[in-house]
């Protein structure tokens, strides 16, 4: 046993250059990896007088939001598009809250439930789940 030891501590010794270099290149490598990491939602809500559509790229705890919200039960159906940038932060379970110092609402707290592994429900506001403040998303 002392010679399998002995014979490991000599490779190591002679070899510590190679080993911190390969270790180091390993880490420089994961840490790209993981900053590269994106995930992408998308969803569309349907009302008989209107829908609206979301796409999310979420990247670390940034999150980047368009939407276009369409009133189909006009007259005339008109369609309007907005985009956001939040920071957010998990709280508490499966509530969020999301941070824009450039918008007139600061903060918005969202609450989600996921419905299976790809899709979930997103609800803004603190206590109430209409149908007025909800998304429904799934992971592409």
């Amino acid at each position: 046993m002392n010679v399998f030891i002995s014979k490991a501590n000599n490779y190591c010794v002679a070899n510590k250059t190679i080993i911190l270099s390969a270790l180091l290149v390993i880490n420089i490598l994961l840490l790209a990896a993981t900053q590269m990491q994106q995930s992408h939602w998308m969803g569309t809500i349907e009302t008989p007088k209107a829908h609206w559509s979301t796409y999310i790229q979420q990247h670390a705890d940034q999150l980047a939001i368009s939407r276009t919200y369409s009133d189909s039960g006009a007259v005339s159906p008109s369609e309007s598009g907005a985009f956001f940038n939040f920071t957010y932060q998990p709280l508490i379970n499966n509530e969020f809250i999301m941070y824009n110092p450039d918008m007139s609402i600061k903060f918005y707290r969202l609450r989600a439930y996921s419905l299976d592994e790809k899709c979930r429900l997103i609800f803004r506001g603190r206590k109430t789940q209409k149908l007025y403040n909800v998304n429904m998303t799934c992971k592409m």
